[in-house]
């Protein structure tokens, strides 16, 4: 809060990312809404425990809460929810938007399909390093290879291994 103090409530607003496990983060988030109101207006949860996400969405109504992976977007709406902040949402995007749509539109038989094939694909490209996965995706569906470049310690995929996450993902209808 000592660095967004001073923002004007009418143009600044942030949510917070990854706070985790709610235990003592209740009062921390209590705490930013009162000493920045309008500016502190959601989180993150990147537990990846949707117990925890629906902790968070009951106890702050009109604050917006979200997953931190596809895996968990429909159920995030469903509970009240904002949707999901994830890096791999740089690839599956159009999935992700897709469980939106289908749930904002009432079809849940949409949003549950759409939501398995969000689900996938991020279990698809959880299998390798997040930011080679991600780079070596968007380099295959850019034709630019200057994507693939990461600096030590990150390293590349192997090609074999580009070439089993690009068609584990071009399975995945929509993306």
């Amino acid at each position: 809060a000592r660095g967004s103090a001073g923002a004007n409530p009418g143009t600044h607003r942030t949510p917070s990312r990854r706070m985790g496990a709610v235990a003592g983060r209740g009062e921390r988030v209590e705490r930013l809404r009162a000493a920045v109101p309008g500016v502190f207006v959601g989180l993150k949860d990147s537990s990846g425990d949707f117990a925890n996400t629906r902790t968070f969405i009951e106890a702050f109504a009109g604050f917006a809460v979200y997953s931190g992976s596809e895996e968990l977007l429909l159920d995030n709406l469903q509970a009240g929810g904002a949707g999901c902040i994830s890096a791999t949402t740089n690839v599956t995007a159009p999935l992700a938007q897709a469980v939106l749509k289908a749930w904002r539109d009432g079809d849940a038989a949409g949003a549950g399909a759409a939501q398995e094939k969000a689900a996938s694909a991020r279990r698809a490209l959880a299998r390798f390093p997040a930011i080679a996965a991600l780079k070596a995706v968007i380099a295959e569906r850019s034709g630019d290879e200057a994507w693939l470049g990461l600096l030590p310690p990150t390293m590349p995929l192997l090609p074999e291994q580009r070439a089993a996450l690009v068609a584990a993902l071009d399975d995945r209808e929509g993306l």
